[in-house]
């Protein structure tokens, strides 16, 4: 209390001046009492919510990156896993060996751009390369020793200038019985008699018969007599003005040698197309195409380009491969997917080589040329986003890091292996808006500035609250921290789903009580089912050992196999298969081990969700069938081809689903089955069609 005296009373004057003085005097004992210490106090608070933010902001980055780089690398598994299956399939087929073959397969896969496949020496095997350089105007071949003196007496004649004779002689020896090498030769002098002679029609018939003889380039070789033969034709008719028959036989001979290209050396096949350009110009120059034959040419154009940018491409990744034989050979090279990065054309062309040694000892590199933003939208994107993290994220790809970086954006991170297939991409992760996460891991500038807003109001009315606030904020970092450490060093288990959801138990992301509800018992389901993987073990064990017992009472079937249907519905919400049970009335009640059947027909259902997709329905059947009361369980799953639907019942043996993906199981589950079912004296059988599905049997004997 303030209390002055009479004395100063006098010296302060008048009562304005000593309201003044109380006022002040006020002032300055809250200032120094209250607002300092307040001040000082919020000041050390605000710093320790500010640390403690960045802490869990911190933690939270972390977390994330690893969570992050876990999926990046399950994803670039999943990857090469496609790349490897379809190179398998490529190199196993054999009907895929032309370029519109091999077009044609990469079509099916959007995320192809091209395929090539070379052999052991790296060097191009398919789609099949252009022929070796030929010696253009090599002596021609005749093979019979008769026909040649009698070649020899025409060609004597033609050189003295009897063409009518040696015209003559030449048709009279190709009434024999030739050879195909020597009937082309012969034709080609007889049209070159028959020109001389001013028989244009001649001339063109010994064309057409040497097309005939060779249509596909592969007989007269290394002159390709045939293709010389088509351009004269054409010529001969443009000589006779017969300006529509020579543009269609260009036309035919431009998609003949598109055709059958691997009959000529790169060279001879440049050589003749150009014949053909030019002289489709010259003819189509003076005049108006019809629609049909605008359309024919500009089909032929685009798979010339398309051709040759093929092999282009083909040649520029043999020539990289040929450099980089030593390193893709190396000892720890082999059998493996590698991913690189190329220029060709001056432009990014990112490619995939899988080495296959199917069959064996034959080894085949498969290249392919791929297509980022098919990659990304098939691929990289779906994986991300339907991962369970991925509910209080938001994970984008950004074409490039030039752009600004949002408040919200938490990491960035490139792909791992296969980073030289997407260029310039970066998957980001950023809070979601208005989200719990973004409120306690991001937004620490808000929080401190209402923070600093509270702590002026809480000077106002004392520095009792405002101590017991700043110690309520230690207290709470402690236990955070706490929290934290316990659970990063205790929880440390390999099942996957427990460490996930244990992961977000501990950083605290989850705050309501419903939610927090869900996720115990998702963890009581997993360990309910390693509870029935353990019972299975140990019954399997006791039936090995024969000393299993079976305790057998007249029971009502309908009823164990209604309430295990129920029990097993509770541990397979999330597969949301749908599980009927159809039981027949006024079945007879049979001498079982209740406890043995339900293990049987939990194992059965157990089979059927974990070789079954989403939403197909499950059936249980309960009916009588003669001296037998049958239980089934039905799936729409995968099958079973026959070859294994008796193997199937074998203790350990398993069965992979469609592209060799594992299923997880003890592979001990249908043995008991059947264990089961022969000590009622009864049978377990199946019926499986492969792709369609399985039914599963028990047939229990109503004698007992």
């Amino acid at each position: 209390m303030l209390v002055l005296t009479n004395a100063q009373l006098d010296d302060m004057g008048s009562p304005r001046t000593i309201k003044v003085f109380l006022r002040g005097r006020i002032f300055l004992i809250f200032l120094f009492s209250i607002a300092l210490p307040g001040a000082y106090i919020g000041y050390v608070g605000l710093r320790s919510l500010g640390q403690e933010q960045e802490l869990q902001r911190g933690v939270l980055v972390q977390s994330l990156q690893r969570t992050l780089d876990f999926e990046i690398d399950k994803l670039e598994r999943k990857l090469e896993q496609a790349e490897a299956d379809v190179a398998i399939g490529l190199v196993a087929s054999q009907s895929t060996h032309r370029l519109p073959d091999i077009s044609d397969f990469a079509a099916s896969y959007p995320w192809i751009e091209e395929i090539f496949i070379f052999d052991s020496l790296l060097n191009l095997h398919r789609p099949l390369p252009f022929a070796s350089t030929r010696a253009m105007g090599s002596t021609p071949f005749i093979r019979e020793q008769s026909v040649r003196d009698n070649v020899a007496a025409a060609a004597q004649l033609e050189g003295q200038g009897d063409y009518k004779a040696a015209f003559s002689s030449y048709h009279k020896l190709l009434r024999e019985d030739l050879s195909p090498p020597t009937r082309i030769v012969l034709n080609t002098y007889l049209a070159r008699a028959a020109s001389a002679t001013g028989d244009q029609d001649a001339a063109r018939r010994a064309y057409t018969a040497i097309i005939q003889v060779d249509s596909m380039f592969t007989i007269a070789q290394p002159i390709p007599y045939a293709a010389f033969a088509w351009v004269e034709i054409v010529e001969n008719l443009i000589r006779q003005k017969k300006t529509n028959e020579a543009l269609q036989k260009y036309c035919q001979f431009y998609q003949r040698l598109l055709d059958f290209y691997p009959h000529f050396s790169p060279d001879q096949h440049r050589y003749f197309l150009e014949k053909v350009h030019s002289g489709i110009s010259s003819l189509t120059a003076s005049r108006t195409l019809t629609d049909n034959v605008r359309s024919a040419l500009s089909a032929l154009e685009k798979r010339e380009l398309s051709l040759t940018r093929v092999f282009s491409r083909a040649g520029r990744i043999e020539s990289w491969l040929q450099t980089q034989q030593a390193m893709l050979y190396a000892t720890d090279s082999l059998s493996r997917i590698n991913h690189h990065s190329l220029v060709i054309e001056g432009k990014f062309t990112p490619v995939s080589l899988v080495f296959i040694n199917k069959p064996a000892s034959t080894e085949r590199c498969v290249v392919f040329v791929v297509r980022p933003a098919e990659l990304e939208k098939q691929f990289l994107l779906p994986a991300l986003q339907s991962a369970d993290w991925a509910k209080d994220f938001t994970i984008a790809v950004r074409r490039d890091s030039t752009g600004a970086v949002s408040q919200q954006e938490l990491i960035r991170s490139k792909m791992h292996k296969t980073a030289v297939l997407f260029p310039s991409r970066e998957i980001t992760v950023s809070s979601q808006k208005g989200s719990t996460v973004e409120f306690l891991g991001i937004r620490a500038p808000f929080l401190s500035i209402g923070f600093a807003i509270l702590v002026i109001g809480i000077i106002a009315l004392g520095i009792f609250i405002i101590y017991r606030d700043i110690r309520r904020e230690g207290e709470l970092s402690k236990m955070k921290s706490e929290f934290i450490s316990n659970v990063s060093h205790e929880l440390k288990t390999p099942i996957a789903a427990i460490r996930m959801l244990a992961d977000n138990l501990r950083q605290s992301r989850v705050e309501s009580d419903a939610r927090r509800m869900e996720y115990y018992e998702l963890i009581s389901k997993e360990g309910a089912r390693l509870s029935h993987l353990i019972e299975n073990i140990l019954d399997f064990s006791r039936i090995e050992e024969r000393k299993k017992s079976f305790r057998l009472e007249r029971h009502n079937l309908s009823q164990i196999v209604s309430d295990t249907a129920c029990q097993f519905k509770s541990l397979v919400e999330e597969r949301a298969q749908t599980i009927s049970v159809e039981a027949q009335e006024a079945l007879p009640e049979i001498l079982v081990d209740a406890d043995a059947i339900a293990l049987a027909v939990f194992n059965l259902l157990d089979n059927a969700v974990k070789y079954s997709e989403r939403d197909t329905p499950i059936c249980v059947r309960v009916h009588r069938s003669d001296n037998f009361v049958c239980i089934e369980v039905e799936d729409h799953g995968v099958g079973i081809p026959k070859t294994e639907q008796e193997k199937i019942f074998e203790k350990f043996y398993r069965i992979h689903d469609k592209g060799g993906k594992k299923i997880p199981g003890s592979g001990i589950g249908l043995t008991l089955v059947r264990e089961i079912a022969q000590a009622h004296n009864g049978q377990a059988n199946v019926h499986s069609q492969l792709g369609v599905g399985s039914t599963f049997q028990i047939m229990l004997p109503i004698g007992g």
